[in-house]
Order: structure tokens, then C-alpha cells, then sequence
């Protein structure tokens, strides 16, 4: 019953919906990792988390809390704490060297792009106007209120539900509004700790506090189902090219393979297989060949606004570059 709730909660479908992310390689890591833990398999637990490091920079903390909790566990069984803490260490190390070293090696800026969304958060506030960020606007009551709903609320008894925390504290700490919702893949990584603290405070419970538990979990994941896009595997539409994706289509075919390309959110992904490309709404050096744009996409907040994306254009045909497509929102311009 779990294992299927996990499948069709609301953080895996939202995460299936937007194509493929990187966190996909986090799920069963931390599953495998979760189960091993709530086995007493520490060992099996650090050698799941430690891949964590090589998926996303911010996993690096999770790491450190599965390691901490390894600890913690094995002093308690009067084990040696030393292989929790390495790792617990390791993993801090690693998120420093990956934000700090490794990400501005490669970025053509020379620093790390996500910076500025904790420092604007706390920008010229009081440390307790910052602390006071962390639970404000009410958005992101929701959050946690869903959350801990599909943990069944008995979930939050076990310690390893604060393996949630590192991803919870960087997303309420930002001042990046996506992070707050419960929309996009954001809450992937944390279903299957949520779903293994369930497991793991079953064990300790009387058979009114289980049917409740699972009664609410089961509830969240049925509620949330029609909301969220499972539903649409349904639906005929789903299924159909609708005539708008045929518009890009058209318009990406006119970019060669091979080029160096400047394209908006969605766009851009569209392109990487056969093209290099960067987001229009920065100023790239070495210049693009080509530049695409859909300003027809209201959605998109970050990390390139219409409003950045519609300036770099007028910037882009100031330098000489022609405007062979302006229709339907979508925009393309060539250098040359």
C-alpha cells in the first residue's frame, strides 16, 4: 500500500510531469538509503547516501544527516561512530566543494548562478526577520502541512523524517517562490524519506494509530491525484501534438546542428542534444549564432523572466542580429 502511495504521490507525479531532472537519480538512492536505515543496516544506509554527492549540489546535506543519524545510531548500539561522522563530514565538504570549486569552473560567469536566491532572502534583514522568512508567506504552510499529511502525520515520530530537513531548509530559506509550492519536482527526493519514516513509526504503533496513519496517507494520495498531472494519462488531449508544439517545432528545425544557441526556458532543453546552448536571458560570451524565445510562456518566473528574456532580445538585434521569426509569441533571431 505504500510502495503504490510513493508511486502516485503527488512529489513523484509532479516530478514525471516536468520530463526528466537530475533528482530522478536521487529517488531510489534515498529509498534504498531510508529502508536501510530503518533496517538498522548502517553500513547499507552510508553506501546508498554517498552517490548523493555526485546528483545535486544540495544533496550533499542529506548526506551529512544520514551520516549524522548513523551516529547517533551507532553510539546507541554501542558501535563506533567514526564511519556517521566521515560521512556526515564528507558530505558538508562536498557540498562546499561542488558550489565553491567545481559549478564556477564551469559556469563562463565564474561563480555559482544560485547565490543571490538565499542571500536576497535575508538581504538587509535582522537574523530574526530572516528566521521569521523561513515560515512566511503561508504558502509554505501548505508545503508542510501536505508533507507531513503524506507521512500520515505518525511519520514525523521517526527520526528519519529529519533526513527532510536540508532540502526543506534551502527551499523555505530562498527567496525563490517556486521552492515554496507544491508544484514542479522540488518534493521528489523527500516521498521516499517520508514514506520510510512512515514505515519505520508503524512498527511502534497500536492498530488504531496504523489505520489512521495509512487512512490519511491513502487520502492525501487520492485527493491529490485528480489535481496533479496523473490525471492526465487519461485524458485524449495528452496524447495529441497540439498545433502549438508544431509551431516550435518549426522553428527549432530552421537552427543547425552544431550551432551555439541562446533559448528561453523551455526551448532550451529542446536544443541540447544537438546544439550548444545557454539561456537568452543572460548575456553569453563567446556570442550565439542563433537566439530563440517563446514570450507566450506566463509561468516562467525564473531563471529567465519574459521580461529578462524580452530585453536580452532588443539587446541581441542592437548588435545586428536579423529577426527571421516573430509570430504567436515566438521570436528567432541570426547573427549575420
Amino acid at each position: 500500500m505504500i510502495g503504490c502511495g510513493v508511486g502516485a504521490s503527488w512529489g513523484i507525479v509532479n516530478a514525471a510531469a516536468d520530463d526528466f531532472h537530475e533528482i530522478a537519480f536521487a529517488v531510489p538512492l534515498l529509498a534504498f538509503a531510508a529502508t536501510a536505515l530503518g533496517q538498522g543496516r548502517r553500513a547499507a544506509a552510508l553506501l546508498w547516501t554517498l552517490p548523493l554527492v555526485l546528483v545535486k549540489e544540495d544533496l550533499g546535506l542529506t548526506v551529512a544527516a544520514v551520516g549524522a543519524l548513523v551516529a547517533v545510531q551507532a553510539r546507541r548500539a554501542g558501535r563506533s561512530a567514526r564511519p556517521g561522522i566521515a560521512v556526515a563530514v564528507g558530505g558538508v565538504v562536498a557540498v562546499l566543494l561542488t558550489v565553491l570549486v567545481v559549478l564556477p569552473a564551469f559556469n563562463p560567469q565564474g561563480g555559482f548562478d544560485y547565490w543571490h536566491q538565499l542571500s536576497d532572502a535575508g538581504r538587509d534583514r535582522p537574523l530574526w526577520s530572516t528566521a521569521l522568512h523561513l515560515g512566511w508567506p503561508p504558502v509554505k504552510w501548505l508545503l508542510l502541512l501536505l508533507l507531513a499529511a503524506t507521512a500520515g502525520f505518525l511519520g514525523l515520530r521517526s527520526p528519519l523524517a529529519l533526513l527532510c530537513l536540508p532540502t526543506l531548509g534551502w527551499r523555505l530559506a530562498s527567496a525563490n517562490s517556486h521552492y515554496w509550492g507544491v508544484s514542479y519536482h522540488y518534493s521528489a527526493v523527500l516521498m521516499p524519506l517520508l514514506a520510510a519514516a512512515l514505515v519505520d513509526a508503524l512498527r511502534r504503533a497500536g492498530p488504531q494509530r496504523t489505520r489512521r496513519a495509512l487512512t490519511v496517507s491513502a487520502l492525501v494520495t487520492a485527493v491529490t491525484l485528480p489535481l496533479y498531472p496523473l490525471h492526465e494519462v487519461v485524458m485524449p488531449e495528452t496524447w495529441r501534438t497540439s498545433p502549438r508544439l508544431v509551431a516550435i517545432r518549426s522553428v527549432l528545425d530552421r537552427i543547425p546542428d552544431g550551432a551555439r544557441v541562446s533559448a528561453s526556458n523551455r526551448l532550451a532543453a529542446q536544443l541540447t542534444a544537438r546544439a550548444t546552448v545557454t539561456l537568452v536571458c543572460r548575456d553569453d560570451d563567446p556570442a550565439p549564432d542563433w537566439v530563440v524565445a517563446d514570450l507566450t510562456d506566463p509561468s516562467v518566473k525564473a531563471p529567465c523572466a519574459i521580461t529578462d528574456t524580452t530585453r536580452m532580445l532588443a539587446t541581441y538585434e542592437q548588435r545586428g542580429y536579423h529577426r527571421l521569426v516573430d509570430r504567436d509569441g515566438l521570436v528567432l533571431l541570426h547573427r549575420g
